[in-house]
């Protein structure tokens, strides 16, 4: 009965590992997503009508947006646990990372505004006080507000892009926003 015992502990024990490792590993991007829920249509820039150089620099700038996202949604599922400090420490080298980069002034103010909105967030969700995630908090409206700004501004900037690129500028920053 011992042997039994023993071995019903252990697959008890290995059974719990797993379920924390699935509930505390990161997030793909897909699965981020999926989460929220939102559709995600990836920037192709192969096909953009903008200069090369400026389709790199967008493209490089939703990858840190997708990051974003999935930390984002990472920090939701924690949120009421303490791996919710662990996810949130991802905050800060995004934010700085996203801040070293050098983008073109085609897209430096909507590069700007996005930065700004995902240090909203971070605020928002770092906040001891939070104790539930209230949508209409100062910080998530004032995000939500700079990712609209954003989201209009590359409509404007880029309107003769193709309508999949035009959908995945709205998916993008929709997917970042809160609201």
């Amino acid at each position: 009965m011992t042997h039994f015992n023993d071995r019903f502990l252990k697959m008890t024990i290995l059974t719990l590992a797993l379920f924390h490792w699935i509930s505390v590993r990161a997030l793909t991007v897909d699965e981020a997503y999926k989460a929220i829920p939102h559709d995600r249509t990836v920037f192709d820039p192969k096909t953009a009508k903008m200069s090369s150089s400026i389709a790199q620099s967008l493209d490089k700038l939703f990858s840190y947006i997708d990051e974003a996202i999935v930390l984002k949604m990472e920090t939701i599922q924690q949120f009421s646990s303490p791996e919710k400090s662990k996810v949130l420490a991802g905050y800060p080298s995004l934010i700085r990372r996203l801040e070293s980069e050098n983008f073109p002034p085609e897209i430096s103010e909507i590069a700007s505004l996005t930065i700004a909105a995902v240090k909203d967030q971070y605020d928002f969700l770092n906040q001891l006080a939070v104790k539930e995630l209230n949508y209409a908090h100062p910080l998530v409206r004032s995000s939500s507000s700079k990712l609209h700004q954003a989201y209009e501004k590359l409509s404007q900037k880029f309107s003769t892009e193709d309508q999949k690129n035009r959908k995945a500028f709205f998916d993008y920053l929709c997917a970042l926003d809160f609201t």
